[in-house]
């Protein structure tokens, strides 16, 4: 039942997506969560918190067309990959559940823009699969790892993804090793020059030491309401990665060479979203960009059943329960 509903056209799976993105407004909007939790997160985060915390509905707004924007490129980005069928938007879904399953995560935090640049950082990886020459493509993946670590330190983890990449697409050499770091090196290089140029490098100096030495640590997660949810979920999760990789040899060359990095993608995310802490705050919403790609890409599995049909209900049943468990 659940699967018929993404063999839809696209206009209709979008219409049939309103109602989702109307509960996440209704969550944003008028649920009493903190809005900020970060403080001195990074410079482009207290920048943008520093122009706008005035007022709330206009972080309320942008944080909620993050979301929606977010939930949309996902999909198109996988149809254009072939990872989900060409008029699916099964991601746009998932995402938007994740978020709701959780709307303590639904808040103007460094990821609620991470996210965005992880999703940008994914088709451009995908994208060196079918390219030749792919030092520009390398180049451009490190550098938008790197900016988006100028929101979220430890997304610069990430750049782990990309030379493992080069190895599993067959593009390994010197040259585009060296593009990764040139491109991981050069944000933080234009960075530097602007504040020698203004004659501010003291005072930039050690705004970004205090910055990169953030508290952030990794500890066992705290076995409360949010995690026994967020277990089950990765419970469900873990399967159809699992499942993903002894299917791998039913997908086309392509798409399999794909799919192996994203479940790498995928295992890095989920362990800083478990084990990652800074000042007792948890960072499930890490992950959810990964997560909604790999179970997007369950439903293209080819026997997929009744079993699948039902494990499919009983994930909207947990997000349904994590939902109402957070707001009442």
């Amino acid at each position: 039942m659940i699967s018929k509903i993404f063999s839809l056209d696209k206009f209709t799976q979008i219409f049939l997506l309103i109602p989702l993105w109307i509960i996440i407004a209704f969550t944003i909007f008028f649920f009493d969560y903190d809005l900020i939790k970060f403080v001195d997160a990074s410079y482009f985060y207290n920048f943008i918190v520093h122009n706008i915390s005035h007022t709330a509905i206009l972080m309320k707004s942008i944080l909620l067309l993050l979301v929606l924007y977010e939930s949309i490129w996902l999909s198109l980005v996988l149809q254009r990959h072939e990872i989900v069928h060409k008029s699916s938007f099964i991601a746009s879904y998932i995402y938007c559940l994740l978020m709701l399953a959780f709307p303590q995560e639904l808040i103007f935090s460094p990821i609620a823009f991470t996210n965005l640049f992880l999703i940008f950082f994914v088709d451009v990886i995908l994208k060196i699969y079918s390219q030749k020459m792919v030092s520009n493509m390398t180049f451009i993946a490190s550098m938008t790892i790197s900016i988006s670590a100028l929101f979220f330190f430890p997304s610069l983890i990430f750049i782990l993804s990309i030379w493992i990449s080069l190895f599993l697409f067959s593009h390994v050499s010197l040259r585009n090793i060296l593009a990764s770091i040139l491109g991981l090196s050069f944000t933080y290089l234009y960075l530097f020059s602007y504040y020698f140029f203004v004659d501010r490098i003291d005072e930039a100096s050690a705004y970004y030491t205090d910055f990169m030495n953030l508290s952030y640590t990794f500890q066992i997660p705290n076995l409360d309401v949010n995690f026994l949810f967020y277990g089950l979920i990765l419970l469900y999760v873990i399967y159809y990665m699992v499942k993903n990789i002894l299917t791998s040899g039913e997908k086309l060359i392509r798409v399999r060479k794909k799919l192996q990095f994203l479940n790498l993608f995928l295992f890095i995310s989920l362990f800083f979203s478990v084990f990652l802490v800074h000042n007792e705050i948890s960072f499930y919403s890490f992950a959810f960009v990964p997560i909604s790609i790999i179970l997007a890409s369950s439903s293209e599995l080819r026997n997929w059943g009744r079993i699948n049909e039902v494990l499919s209900l009983v994930f909207v049943a947990l997000i349904i329960a994590s939902y109402f468990a957070h707001i009442l």
